[in-house]
């Protein structure tokens, strides 16, 4: 085997191994799950917890805040309890979407915008397992150490303020709703070809049905033809 042949089917593999990154939505997994983990450590390099930045006054800002409760702040409030129960739900969860994702994408019944809000669900749910495993930080009024995730997008209505949440959270939101609505669509198009399979094979009896009738009316038809000629031949006798 020469250069040429071999450096062909390194470049074919190659060439085949980004066709499945790219229709199996790892990139996209890789490419949020980079930007929350990048985000969390600006922010954590460059403000202080609590620091507060305005982007849209009255509306959009930048709020660093521990987190040591899941999605949007919500917490049980005992530090132990918060970082066993949510790495615990973590770790069940990134396993189960990411069993789930494998076997429905081998069987062919994930693709599209499923697979991509599966892969946005996947990423958010690393993304704050990786927080809560390994950043650490110590209550100065307790001094106890707790396991917090990084929030840090704050957006207000007024006098209410939404819960501070990060780029992990926005994505299992996001890739939740899409799944939801990926799914009833492909409910409402399986029923509507099923609908069509269903007429199709209606329609086939039908037909079927008619041309049956047809020969037995043909027949009669036949048989009364042979039965007058018979009378003739017997009467011309």
């Amino acid at each position: 085997m020469d250069i040429t042949t071999i450096f062909r089917v390194l470049l074919e593999l190659v060439v085949k191994f980004f066709k499945w990154l790219w229709r199996s939505f790892i990139w996209l997994f890789l490419l949020m799950f980079a930007l929350d983990i990048l985000s969390k450590q600006l922010i954590k390099n460059l403000l202080n917890v609590g620091a507060n930045i305005s982007l849209i006054d009255g509306f959009l800002s930048i709020n660093y805040v521990q987190n040591n409760g899941m999605a949007f702040g919500i917490e049980f409030g005992n530090d132990v309890a918060n970082t066993v129960f949510f790495i615990a739900i973590s770790i069940i969860g990134f396993l189960l979407i990411a069993g789930c994702m494998i076997y429905y994408y081998r069987k062919k019944k994930l693709y599209g915008v499923g697979l991509a809000a599966a892969s946005l669900m996947l990423s958010g749910t690393f993304g704050n397992l990786i927080d809560r495993s390994f950043y650490v930080d110590t209550n100065a009024a307790t001094g106890e150490t707790y396991h917090y995730v990084v929030d840090f997008i704050g957006f207000d209505f007024g006098s209410y303020s939404f819960p501070r949440f990060n780029v992990a959270d926005s994505c299992l939101v996001i890739g939740t709703i899409m799944l939801i609505i990926w799914l009833i669509v492909e409910d409402v198009k399986m029923n509507r070809a099923k609908k069509k399979v269903d007429e199709a094979v209606q329609l086939t009896n039908d037909l079927s049905n008619d041309s049956s009738g047809d020969a037995i009316i043909k027949d009669e038809t036949n048989t009364d033809s042979s039965v007058i000629d018979d009378a003739n031949k017997t009467k011309n006798e």
